[in-house]
């Protein structure tokens, strides 16, 4: 649909690269947000039950969320290259 309206390869992989990186982004921040929450409600409700406390290290979330991101962008190189291939003709039927 994009190339109908003039947009070359370049600016279609560097858009479709750009939206890949700030879901992955805005997904890895909630998700990370919502672990630390879980796992301080869980300590905090069973915590008189369980004898031990957890050790929350930031590098741990830090990963998780960057491997989400990761994750996100390789999904987003399928897109980039079935685009390329692709002629406008058929792009505009496909859709």
């Amino acid at each position: 649909m994009y190339k109908s309206v003039g947009l070359s390869n370049r600016q279609n992989m560097k858009m479709t690269l750009i939206e890949g990186f700030s879901s992955g982004l805005t997904g890895a921040m909630i998700a990370v947000f919502v672990s630390y929450m879980e796992i301080q409600t869980i300590f905090l409700v069973a915590g008189p039950k369980i004898s031990t406390v957890p050790e929350l290290n930031a590098n741990s979330f830090l990963a998780a969320g960057g491997m989400g991101i990761l994750v996100t962008l390789l999904g987003s190189v399928v897109p980039i290259f079935k685009s390329r291939s692709m002629k406008l003709v058929e792009e505009i039927k496909f859709e």
